[in-house]
């Protein structure tokens, strides 16, 4: 009936009031009702007269024939809540995106580095030491990224206010529920959207540093994905580290471009294997507490030389959680592409008290196992000398062990570094998505869309490193 009436208008006159009719659906949806006297519509009431051909009962038409009465009765219809959950499940629920299990599966992915660090980490800090820093980094983590949640949220309002009053901002309601809906600001967008005024340096501060940051972070994977490969896969030239580290930008670079939504098999597939791996490696260690017969190399039983707290590694401790826990740069990106975005707290709680979990779990077995002079920074290499007890004690491990324990010596090893084929393209495509949102400021949003300069920052998030790990 409301289409009806709005295609008997004029053209200017109906795209000017379905504008305004959007900003009434997402208030009314909310409960968020602007006063009437700042509600601006059309001067003349003979175009809210209803076609012939329509049938409406007495409370309807009479509303249609006086806009303002309209909005209110519609504020005490009967039926209110009933059109609101409906507009509201329509903005909050996107016919497609990810589900919320697999959301949380590639916030999973985004902080899977403290497998491999945080045992080393461990064992330099102290037991008990590290598991209150832990905890204290996890706790903030999801904090910091419900704060970005909210803000993202509340930018988006602030957009549509703006749009709804012609451009004169205006005071967000009490009433208002933080959530987010059609639009996602990245987090260069939100520098720019809330750090005005003599704030407005943190917006060059603030996408410098996580420019640098993430670069570095990548460059990291790219150049453990070429050592590891050519230290365990040689090809027997003596360009190994380079060709590797080829492929890896092979298979990387592409990835990097492609929507999140459209790689979530691909993430959730690198999760299973690494869901595997770190059960080998609790396994393993496990069995090598409860063993009499050595397990990793000649040792015998765990090494237990861990005292509870070292505050002299302190900050390295606090270095490795925090890398390990963080990944707020990613929270825009995410909640773009999920399905249900009213649940994304959820998602991100449960996501981090599984990484807090298997970490803490991890982090105490190994540190204790292998101790702090003989745990490897890269934890991973602890399984280099496994051989299960199938080793006699001459000549080398590698060649005297049962094929099995091979094999979960090689997966441990090599999936560490594999791991990187999942996660660097991740953090290239947020990466890229700030530095966009950086480049086009308020214009953003609009260059977001094309695919073509998304592809190109995404590309330039992903290819400055690769050619600094060639060297370095």
């Amino acid at each position: 009936a409301v289409w009806k009436i709005l295609s008997s208008f004029d053209p200017d006159t109906r795209r000017t009031t379905m504008a305004q009719a959007n900003v009434v659906i997402i208030e009314l949806a909310e409960g968020v009702l602007p006063p009437e006297s700042s509600f601006a519509l059309p001067s003349d009431e003979s175009v809210w007269d209803a076609p012939s051909d329509l049938t409406l009962n007495a409370d309807r038409s009479s509303a249609f024939g006086d806009s303002r009465s309209f909005y209110t009765s519609q504020r005490r219809a009967s039926d209110a809540s009933l059109f609101s959950e409906a507009i509201h499940a329509s903005a909050v629920h996107p016919p497609s995106g990810l589900s919320p299990v697999l959301s949380s599966f590639i916030v999973i992915n985004y902080i899977s580095a403290g497998y491999i660090l945080l045992p080393w980490a461990f064992a330099q800090g102290g037991t008990l030491l590290s598991f209150i820093i832990l905890m204290i980094t996890s706790l903030q983590s999801n904090v910091t990224a419900t704060f970005i949640l909210e803000a993202a949220a509340r930018a988006e309002t602030l957009r549509h206010v703006e749009q709804s009053r012609h451009g004169q901002p205006e005071t967000l309601p009490h009433s208002y529920s933080m959530e987010i809906r059609l639009h996602v600001y990245e987090l260069s967008e939100l520098c720019l959207i809330f750090f005005r005024g003599r704030l407005k340096f943190l917006q060059a501060f603030f996408t410098t540093t996580t420019a640098f940051d993430l670069y570095g972070i990548t460059w990291a994977y790219a150049a453990i994905f070429g050592a590891t490969m050519a230290d365990n896969l040689p090809i027997g030239q003596d360009c190994d580290y380079q060709i590797y580290l080829l492929i890896f930008a092979i298979v990387v670079i592409p990835l990097a471009c492609i929507p999140i939504i459209d790689q979530s098999w691909i993430q959730f597939c690198f999760l299973a294997a690494r869901t595997i791996m770190v059960l080998l490696m609790i396994c393993t260690v496990a069995v090598g507490y409860a063993s009499d017969t050595p397990q990793f190399a000649n040792q015998v039983g765990p090494i237990k030389d861990v005292p509870l707290a070292n505050f002299s590694n302190l900050m390295v401790l606090i270095q490795v959680c925090v890398f390990s826990t963080a990944f707020q740069f990613a929270v825009p990106g995410l909640s773009g592409v999920s399905r249900n975005k009213q649940v994304m707290l959820e998602i991100f709680g449960s996501a981090v008290s599984y990484i807090l979990i298997s970490n803490m779990i991890l982090g105490l077995l190994l540190a204790i196992y292998f101790g702090s002079q003989d745990i490897a920074k890269s934890s991973n290499l602890n399984w280099l000398e496994y051989h299960g007890g199938t080793w006699d004690g001459t000549g080398l491990v590698q060649d005297g062990r049962a094929g099995w324990a091979s094999f979960f010596s090689n997966y441990i090893v090599v999936f560490a570094a594999l791991d990187g084929l999942a996660i660097y393209p991740l953090i290239a495509v947020s990466l890229g998505d700030i530095l966009l949102g950086a480049y086009y400021g308020e214009k953003a949003q609009e260059h977001h869309h094309d695919w073509k300069r998304r592809s190109l920052f995404r590309i330039i998030s992903s290819v400055p490193q690769l050619i600094g790990a060639m060297f370095v």
